[in-house]
């Protein structure tokens, strides 16, 4: 693979203008906390309204995304967002983009009811060009806002969320998963109730789900075993 250029390298396309990625306030904001679905809050109203009232760029997400742009991604990957964002950061660019009028503003400089409607635009078109687009900035930008950490471990958008990692001690730590490791290199016949393909987060939790019912559950995994103290309970993107 060709190296990645550093983050320092990158076009700013990415402007850090607070309104880049848009907070939601008044009667918009008000609507959502009105929760029409029911249920309970584990956070208060005021928590959830600063998280809407918070901004990608207030946050820090500026300069992760253009990491992650860099260091991340693809080099098709990164050739095609690079190209996206300069596209967008023009009045010509965006109109091509957006299938709109040359005479409309670059998307940067449009309000951020405008850009909504522009991102939702692209999330619904017809062209498979447009949903591609949409979809990969949104991967790229929300797992980015709810995995990464300051130096401290912290995610400022958690404890609006009412998420916190784990604190209590691991319950699986005490447990020798060594020993009941089977590497297979030739044809085995085995009987259990139930096989599990992956330990990830579904068949990992499949799995302990099952054998806390007493049922006898085989994992089949390619990648190699991770010990407890290697794991912090993080996702982060970069």
């Amino acid at each position: 693979h060709a190296p990645l250029a550093p983050p320092s390298s990158l076009p700013r396309l990415i402007n850090s203008r607070p309104t880049n990625v848009a907070s939601i306030t008044g009667d918009e904001a008000d609507a959502i906390l009105e929760n029409p679905h029911g249920g309970s809050r584990e956070t208060s109203r005021e928590e959830q309204a600063t998280f809407l009232a918070t901004t990608g760029s207030s946050a820090g997400m500026v300069p992760r995304v253009e990491e992650a742009i860099a260091t991340v991604l693809t080099l098709q990957e990164r050739t095609e967002v690079v190209l996206l964002l300069g596209a967008l950061n023009t009045r010509f660019g965006s109109s091509a983009v957006l299938c709109c009028l040359p005479t409309r503003p670059a998307f940067a400089d449009l309000s951020a009811a405008e850009r909504e409607a522009a991102l939702l635009f692209l999330s619904t078109s017809p062209l498979g060009v447009h949903r591609k687009a949409f979809n990969g900035l949104k991967r790229l930008i929300m797992g980015l806002a709810m995995s990464f950490v300051d130096d401290d471990g912290k995610n400022p958008f958690w404890r609006h969320i009412g998420y916190s990692t784990p604190t209590s001690p691991k319950p699986w730590k005490e447990h020798d998963l060594k020993s009941h490791l089977l590497t297979i290199d030739k044809d085995t016949e085995l009987e259990v109730d139930a096989v599990i393909v992956g330990s990830g987060a579904g068949g990992g939790v499949t799995a302990a789900v099952l054998a806390a019912q007493g049922y006898s559950v085989l994992v089949l995994e390619k990648g190699q075993l991770v010990a407890p103290e290697e794991v912090d309970s993080l996702e982060q993107v970069v």
